[in-house]
């Protein structure tokens, strides 16, 4: 996984959806990994989170970028 901060348009989507993976920025208010390799539980919550990204700064390694 792996996000392209420069695109975030922070919304915090991905922090609502997955929490323990990812963060906002309190500065900036853009996209923060909390890790690069959530554990497998998450995986649905991370895929949510990268297919709803509006910005498409989320990238799942190994999937099509959309």
């Amino acid at each position: 996984m792996s996000v392209d901060v420069s695109l975030c348009y922070g919304t915090g989507q991905c922090a609502e959806t997955a929490p323990e993976v990812f963060a906002q920025d309190l500065a900036g208010g853009t996209v923060e990994l909390r890790t690069t390799a959530p554990p497998v539980e998450l995986a649905e919550d991370v895929r949510h989170a990268a297919l709803f990204c509006p910005s498409g700064s989320i990238r799942i390694i190994g999937e099509e970028p959309r």
